[in-house]
């Protein structure tokens, strides 16, 4: 069976449950990086989001329009969405940062060439990949 097939219809679910009281919590490398490097985020894309937690602060700190996608939750958020790290095709507009937050060692092997290219496909010219 297929890791993304087992996460979309349990494991993601079991995962967040199992971490939910530490998503969030602390500093967060990712933001560091961000604020170490002066990245001005306009439109945010997070692959393995989570709950979402991550991409509310970088909206709130950089006003910046945010799109997540993880396949634990089934979020009542316009700008989260479930899936995985090969659904990012359902994203058509560049975004100037992408985050793999956590989530690719997760993803099935035969996947990674596509996941890849999806994510270079909405990334736009001059944008950061984050890989957490």
């Amino acid at each position: 069976m297929r890791q993304s097939t087992v996460f979309m219809h349990s494991e993601g679910r079991a995962w967040f449950e199992r971490n939910k009281q530490k998503i969030g919590v602390g500093t967060d490398p990712v933001i560091e990086v961000i604020e170490k490097y002066r990245i001005q985020p306009k439109r945010v894309l997070e692959v393995g989001c989570a709950d979402g937690w991550r991409l509310n602060l970088l909206e709130k700190k950089y006003k910046c329009e945010i799109r997540g996608i993880d396949p634990g939750l089934e979020i009542k958020n316009k700008n989260i969405f479930k899936g995985t790290a090969s659904d990012i095709d359902y994203f058509t507009a560049p975004f100037d940062l992408i985050i793999y937050g956590w989530c690719l060692y997760l993803c099935d092997p035969d996947d990674y060439f596509q996941i890849a290219q999806q994510g270079d496909h909405v990334l736009a010219d001059g944008g950061f990949l984050i890989v957490y």
